[in-house]
């Protein structure tokens, strides 16, 4: 497999002076800190890429694959063979190792920063996105009826299946870390087109013992991709949708949110 980069990339937000006339204005910083500001970092080793994938882990920003050249446009024929597989899915970071799905050939791996050594684990039993909770790496499917959601244990290198969640059949599958419990987000499988009312985003959370759901009111946003952040819960694509001509749903709804879980609200 390629070797892994450990570079600082981009940017970093510090606090220090305001930004040009020419800026957006932003929101206030509380009484007696100073502004936030862009401060550029040392440029890394790797050329300029995309479609690379980072965290961060023992100190380190760990930046893997990627590829240097031009993003294939739609449509065009850019297929090509590439030595290693491209990573599947965003990685985690649980202890002091990375956890990373490739795409095909799928393959599961981990990686260690203090020995910059890989680690072939046993694969998944399902196909899905990886979640850190705790101690363990979660993989969720983004469709029910893909197979169970499962959890590996590094000191066994075993994988489980975890309990059925309460949402039903449902896609748009999402689960995200927060503090002790593991948040799920779905929304219920509809017709599509046909349905009479959209697919909002609907909530369970799993216990920290991973063995006990239990479900949370429903939503009122149809969005995707949920991030956490300060201890809250964010959607973060914005705008929204009606339905459309055929099918109407009488309103719009949004696909941004911010879910405060200690309120509920």
């Amino acid at each position: 497999m390629r070797r892994v980069l450990m570079v600082l990339t981009a940017a970093v937000l510090t606090a220090g002076c305001g930004g040009g006339a020419d800026e957006p204005a932003t929101a206030d910083p509380p009484a007696g800190a100073e502004p936030a500001t862009w401060t550029a970092v040392p440029a890394g080793p790797l050329a300029p890429r995309h479609s690379a994938v980072a965290v961060w882990v023992g100190g380190r920003f760990v930046v893997v694959g990627g590829r240097s050249g031009p993003p294939c446009p739609p449509g065009a024929g850019c297929a090509a063979p590439v030595p290693v597989a491209a990573p599947g899915s965003a990685p985690v970071v649980v202890g002091d190792r990375v956890y990373l799905l490739t795409g095909t050939p799928a393959a599961f791996l981990s990686y260690d920063p203090a020995t910059d050594r890989w680690q072939r684990l046993r694969p998944p039993p399902v196909e899905g996105g990886l979640v850190a909770a705790g101690e363990t790496v979660l993989v969720v499917p983004f469709q029910s009826g893909r197979g169970a959601d499962a959890a590996f244990d590094p000191r066994s290198g075993s994988w489980r299946s975890l309990p059925r969640d309460p949402l039903g059949p449902s896609f748009d599958r999402f689960a995200v870390p927060l503090g002790d419990r593991v948040l799920l987000t779905a929304k219920e499988l509809v017709p599509d087109p046909g349905a009479d009312a959209p697919a909002l985003v609907r909530l369970a959370a799993l216990d920290t013992g991973l063995t006990r759901w239990s479900e949370l009111p429903d939503s009122e946003i149809i969005g995707t991709g949920p991030v956490a952040a300060a201890g809250r819960v964010v959607w973060p694509y914005t705008g929204s949708a009606d339905g459309g001509g055929t099918g109407n749903w009488g309103r719009s709804y949004p696909e941004d949110g911010i879910l405060d879980p200690a309120t509920g609200s």
